[in-house]
This record gives structure tokens, sequence and C-alpha cells, in this order.
């Protein structure tokens, strides 16, 4: 998962850093670990690597003062703009040694961009589990309008047309799916209740939004997989073991994403 940093402060980006350097990976090779790491000390930098299409970007935090004599704090909602009104949008959090965003969040209101998320640096340091938790929430429902509790009662019954490489489309329920995990990097493996399983060509990022607008009961738990967490039945060291027996391996952030929203102890 390629992270896109906008920091001119070297301590503060290093402080940023941490969230993503996993303690569980730390004696992974960098091309294994969960994020990879893309600095830009500016607002040009940014705006080159954005219009870099060679890099994916999942995300962005981004500083909103990038340069001292920028008195408007502008800089930083600008590169936020460039992505969300961009061709391949992504989301975005913005950070600020300011306690008071409100001013920043009308600013983006009247700019017209779906920009949610402000977080003070120094509260960042003092409870990073609401940093990370901004990061997940962020990736998570990105490109999805809010669904209210009522309109998930009234989609319960509602199936989804799943394609197959072979080209047939199968529909199927929220409890008719365990898991979707990701498939020789750019497909997308699906595991059904029934026992059977099948391939589609789309990544597993095009199908987590549609998952994630009509089930309630779907969560991505790390860049290569997203659990049924009703379907869910034990779990034995890094196997997940799902109520109709099937089982897959899960990775340590995956199991510190299950901690994060209180559904292992």
């Amino acid at each position: 998962m390629n992270v896109l940093i906008v920091e001119d402060n070297a301590e503060d980006f290093m402080a940023v850093s941490k969230f993503f350097n996993l303690e569980e990976e730390e004696n992974l090779p960098d091309k294994n670990k969960t994020y990879s790491l893309i600095r830009a000390t500016n607002k040009e930098e940014a705006l080159k690597l954005i219009a870099d299409r060679t890099i994916d970007f999942s995300i962005a935090i981004i500083d909103i003062s990038l340069d001292e004599e920028d008195l408007n704090n502008s800089d930083g909602i600008d590169v936020a703009r460039k992505i969300l009104k961009g061709k391949f949008p992504f989301p975005v959090i913005i950070t600020t040694n300011h306690f008071d965003v409100k001013e920043y969040a009308v600013k983006a209101e009247k700019m017209e961009l779906n920009l949610k998320y402000f977080v003070n640096k120094n509260s960042m340091r003092v409870n990073p589990f609401i940093f990370q938790k901004l990061i997940d929430d962020a990736i998570d429902n990105f490109g999805l309008d809010a669904i209210d509790i009522a309109s998930y009662a009234f989609r319960q019954h509602r199936k989804i047309g799943i394609r197959t490489i072979d080209g047939v489309i199968k529909f199927h329920g929220r409890n008719e799916i365990l898991c979707l995990t990701t498939l020789n990097g750019h497909q997308t493996r699906f595991m059904f209740t029934d026992g059977s399983e099948h391939a589609s060509g789309h990544n597993l990022g095009f199908f987590g939004k549609m998952i994630k607008s009509n089930f309630y009961n779907f969560l991505r738990i790390d860049q290569s997989t997203i659990v049924n967490i009703e379907m869910m039945e034990t779990l034995e060291g890094n196997t997940l073991y799902f109520a109709n027996g099937t089982s897959i391996q899960i990775t340590n952030v995956a199991k510190c994403r299950l901690k994060r929203e209180h559904l292992m102890v």
C-alpha cells in the first residue's frame, strides 16, 4: 500500500512514519511490508508525484502548511484538491499544528472537496490509536456516501452480481460470501459459505466499494483481505476459521485491525 506523506518538517515526517512502520513487520523486507512510504517536502514535489501514474497511492497524509511564506495555509488544501478532483482520486488526511480545524473544514467545503479528516499533530502523538482509526476509516469509506442503519436494514436481503473470469454473473446475498482476497496481485478471489470459490478479473479495491456500499458486515482487515465478520468463528494463531469450517491465513496486521475494531481482545 503506497502512502504519500507531504510534510516539510523532518521531525514531523518521522513522527507520521512511525504509525506505518509496524512492529509486527520490522523484520520483513521492505517489499513485503504493508505500507510503502513516499515523501514530498513541498507542494511542487507532491504535485509531481501525483501526476506520475507509475505510483498508485492508497492514501495521502498532508501537512496543511508546506511553506513558511504560505500565510494562508493553503498549500496543503491545494494538494488535496488536486488529488480529490483528479482523474484518479484517493483518500486524504490533513495534519496541522492547530487544534481548531473548523476554518479548514469550511474552506474545503466551499471548494466542494470531500475532505473529512483533519488531525492535530500533537493529539496524533498522544493518542496514536485515533490516528490509526482515521487511516482505516479514510480508506474504507472513500468514495462512499453515508448510509444509515435504516438503509442497511432495507438492504439486508439484497444480492450483488459478481462476474467470474469466464464471464458468468452469479448473485449472492450478504451471508453467502465469506471473504475476498487478492489473487495474483490484480485479481480477486471470492470464498463462499457453500465451500465454493471463484476468481474475478477486478482488483480488491473495486469490489471493496461495492461490498461496503451494500453490506454492513464486511471489514477490510489488511490491504489484501476483506472478511465477513458475521461468519468468523475462531482464530488460532494466524488461521481464521469461518462458521462453515473454511479457513484462511491472516497477517499480524489483520489481527491488529480486528483488535482496533474491538472484534477480539
